[in-house]
Order: structure tokens, then C-alpha cells, then sequence
């Protein structure tokens, strides 16, 4: 829910994205997977609280990327290539994610936007946009922990980006009433450092050292089992680079948050029925 832009960068950091079908049936978190959620509020606090050094909020930003790239990496090393070509062959998958993320919710941010924030058209504006632009890459690594189906998250992320630079100009004219181009250079250079360069190096890896038992038995355990610090290091980056910011405008969290959570109550309500 936080963008950085960073040399014509763009990173987004979520909205809603389809979650792939996820099978918990026998399995058990660890301690750490059971403290995920406590994990990411303190490295939010930790990097909220190092952005009030001049230090690091003016450096904070060139590590999000190398991050990223780094827990991308790992996680696309654990995706046999066949397992991502079947998984585009899931038209429901496809159908699903597409209806959730460019019908049903821009008519429901639209709403609880009219409801709430009327007053503020900027701040309404802006909460559409923040929910109509799927995340791009990182709720793969939410996807990994929670045990999802990574190769079928992973086919639907050109689709979304597609649809994204189609649709954006579109939901701006109708909900704002003006006509506004989408950078598309800078989606697609983002899109490209951290989605297709690690994907191509994870590949490239796996390919090389298919024959190595030390690729399944060390590099793959260990990328596994360090996912949630190099995300952890990424948001810590992340808010450290914004922190300040942040800090100084607590009124517009404050208007952002309540619509931002009945948003995804609604959402998650309506897919429970």
C-alpha cells in the first residue's frame, strides 16, 4: 500500500491480488510463520523509526530493489518451469482475478470513496487508484509463506500489468473526469528489475545446476527458510525511505484507514459466501 518511486521506479507494495489456491491440509507453521504478522508491524516500526535519521530516510530507498530482487530470486528458484506453464492454462484462475481486480474493485473503493472521504476528492481519488492497480510482484512472497500455488500467482502478473496500463487512463476519466497517459516506460522498467531479472536468474540457475544435489539440499533450504527476513529488510527499506513523510501527515492514514479496512472486510466477507 506504499508506492516508491526512486529514479523512475515504481514499486507497489499491494492492493488486491487473487490468492492462488492454498492447501494448509497437514501441514503446521513454525514459530516464525505463526509470528509473520507481528514480524512485519515491528520492521514497519523499525523502519518508521530509522526514517527519522537524516542518514538513513536519504539512503533507505536504493536497498527496496536489491531486496526484493534477492527474495525473489529464492522464491523463483522453487518453481519447476512446467508447474508455470500448466498454471496459464487455468481460465477460471485468470477469469476470477480479473473480475476481483478490475470490476468489483473499483465499483467498491468508488463507493466506500463517496462515503468517507467526499470531502477530501484528492485523498478519494487516490484511494481508487491505490485499489485498482494490482500489485505486481510482492504478494508472491506472501503466496510462499502461506503456502499458496506460486506458479499460477505468478502467470497472472502479466495480465495484471497489461490490463493495468489499458484500464488506469480509463477509471481516471470516469472517476475523476479527466484523461491521464500511464507511464508505461517506468511500469515496465519496474516490472522487468523485479519480476523478469530474477525470474531469468533463478532459471538460469536452476538450469545450470540441475545436476547438483547441493541446489536442492543448500541454496533452495536456504533461500526458503530466509524469505521473511530479506521482506522484512525490504519493508524496513521501504518505510525508513518514506518514514518521515509518514510521520508528518498522520491525518490522511487516519482518513485512508477506515475505508481501507472495511474494504477488504467487504472483500474478504463476500469471497467466504
Amino acid at each position: 500500500m506504499l508506492h516508491s518511486l526512486t529514479s523512475g521506479t515504481v514499486i507497489t507494495t499491494g492492493t488486491l491480488c487473487t490468492p492462488a489456491s492454498i492447501n494448509m491440509k497437514g501441514y503446521s507453521m513454525n514459530l516464525i510463520e505463526k509470528s509473520q504478522s507481528i514480524i512485519v508491524l515491528i520492521s514497519i516500526g523499525i523502519g518508521l523509526l530509522l526514517g527519522q535519521f537524516h542518514f538513513f530516510e536519504q539512503h533507505a530507498e536504493s536497498f527496496i530493489i536489491p531486496f526484493l530482487l534477492l527474495m525473489l530470486y529464492g522464491l523463483f528458484l522453487t518453481i519447476p518451469l512446467k508447474n508455470l506453464k500448466d498454471a496459464f492454462k487455468n481460465v477460471k484462475f485468470f477469469s476470477t482475478s480479473t473480475v476481483i481486480n478490475f470490476i468489483w474493485t473499483p465499483l467498491v473503493a468508488w463507493g466506500l470513496g463517496a462515503v468517507f472521504l467526499s470531502e477530501h476528492p484528492a485523498l478519494w481519488l487516490g484511494f481508487i487508484l491505490l485499489l485498482v492497480t494490482p500489485c505486481t510482484d510482492w504478494y508472491l512472497i506472501f503466496t510462499s509463506i502461506a503456502k499458496g500455488n506460486i506458479p499460477l500467482s505468478t502467470s497472472v502478473l502479466p495480465v495484471n500489468l497489461i490490463l493495468q496500463v489499458i484500464l488506469l487512463p480509463v477509471y481516471l476519466f470516469i472517476f475523476a473526469g479527466t484523461m491521464e497517459t500511464v507511464g508505461l516506460p517506468t511500469i515496465i522498467e519496474s516490472v522487468v528489475l523485479v519480476l523478469f531479472v530474477p525470474f531469468l536468474l533463478a532459471s538460469g540457475t536452476r538450469y545450470l545446476f540441475k545436476k547438483k544435489d547441493f541446489l536442492q539440499k543448500k541454496v533452495i533450504p536456504f533461500f526458503a527458510s530466509t524469505q521473511i527476513v530479506f521482506l522484512c529488510l525490504a519493508i524496513m527499506a521501504m518505510f525508513a525511505s518514506q518514514g518521515s513523510y509518514l510521520l508528518h501527515n498522520l491525518e490522511v492514514i487516519v482518513l485512508l484507514l477506515i475505508p481501507l479496512l472495511l474494504f477488504f472486510i467487504i472483500t474478504l466477507l463476500s469471497r467466504k459466501r
